[in-house]
């Protein structure tokens, strides 16, 4: 690691959450998520590694990824008129239906 990217790191350990920090944590999250465990799962199922397993996490990345932009964005709409947890409630009730069916008709 250089020296920009720890005094990065440092800025946001000092910051606000709320100034979007949290945002990315979240994609972060469903990142790894999406990533490590349709290969642990394969890898416990003894499922040989081919180019279609291979090829399942980054599906699943670039849904969960559009997933998130588009809850995070709804929750930042809501956001401007209630509190952070109704905004957040208000934001996946608004859209699970339209995210599950878009991963639906996707897989």
């Amino acid at each position: 690691m250089n020296l920009t990217t720890v005094r990065l790191m440092l800025r946001m350990l000092r910051r606000d959450w709320r100034a979007g920090e949290l945002s990315v944590l979240g994609v972060a999250l469903v990142l790894a998520v999406a990533a490590l465990c349709p290969m642990g799962v394969i890898a416990l199922c003894g499922i040989p590694f081919n180019l279609v397993t291979i090829l399942v996490p980054v599906i699943l990345v670039s849904l969960s990824v559009c997933d998130v932009i588009h809850v995070i964005n709804a929750f930042h709409s809501e956001r401007r008129g209630m509190p952070a947890d109704d905004a957040a409630r208000a934001a996946i009730a608004r859209l699970w239906t339209p995210c599950l069916w878009t991963s639906i008709v996707t897989m």
